[in-house]
C-alpha cells in the first residue's frame, strides 16, 4: 500500500493543483497611461527653464520593448521676471525594459518636438519650433499590479533651424511619473 501511495502521490498532487487553481493571468498589462511632473534646463537666449506636465502612454511590443507618446504641456520661465511662455510638444519614443518584474529599470530613445508660444521681438529671440533626438533613463516601481511610480531623467538635443545665432539647444532634466497599466 505504501509503495502504491508513493507512486501515485505526485499524480494526486498535480491533479489537486489543476483542479483548485484559479484562472491564470499576467502580472502586468500591455498598455500604460501616466502623468509626469518635473523640470528641465532649456538652453535659449531668453528661455531658461521648462516646467512640464506630461501625459504619457505606451504600448508593450515584445521582448522588453515598448513604444510610446508623451505630450508635454510646459510653462517656460525666462530671464525677465515678469514674462513666461507656454509650450506644447510631442515625444515619440521606444524604450527597453531591463526587467519586467515589479522594479523595471529602462532606457529610451526618442524624437522630440516642441512649440513655444511667444511674441515676436526685435532681437531675433523668437524661435518657436524645436525638434531633435533625445535619450532617457528611468525606473518604474509597481506599488500594485496596475499602478507604478518612478523617476525619468532625459537629455534632448533640440535643433532650431530658423535661428541665426545658435542652431543646437541642449536640454536636460527629469520628471516623476505615476502610471496605470491596463
Amino acid at each position: 500500500m505504501a509503495a502504491l501511495m508513493r507512486r501515485h502521490l505526485p499524480l494526486a498532487v498535480c491533479a489537486a493543483v489543476v483542479l483548485l487553481a484559479g484562472q491564470a493571468s499576467a502580472q502586468f498589462a500591455n498598455r500604460r497611461l501616466g502623468v509626469e511632473l518635473g523640470g528641465y534646463r532649456f538652453t535659449d537666449a531668453d528661455v531658461t527653464v521648462g516646467l512640464p506636465l506630461v501625459i504619457d502612454g505606451t504600448y508593450y511590443i515584445e521582448n522588453g520593448f515598448d513604444v510610446g507618446l508623451r505630450v508635454p504641456l510646459t510653462l517656460y520661465l525666462t530671464r525677465a521676471s515678469n514674462q513666461q511662455y507656454f509650450g506644447l510638444g510631442a515625444n515619440v519614443y521606444v524604450r527597453y525594459l531591463f526587467s519586467e518584474e515589479s522594479l523595471r529599470p529602462w532606457l529610451g530613445l526618442e524624437v522630440d518636438f516642441a512649440y513655444i508660444f511667444r511674441g515676436d521681438d526685435s532681437s531675433g529671440n523668437n524661435q518657436r519650433y524645436f525638434f531633435g533626438p533625445g535619450a532617457s533613463l528611468g525606473l518604474d516601481y509597481f506599488v500594485t499590479d496596475t499602478i507604478s511610480i518612478g523617476p525619468r531623467g532625459f537629455f534632448t538635443l533640440y535643433l532650431a533651424l530658423n535661428n541665426g545665432s545658435s542652431v543646437v539647444r541642449p536640454t536636460y532634466g527629469g520628471t516623476l511619473d505615476i502610471s496605470a497599466y491596463f
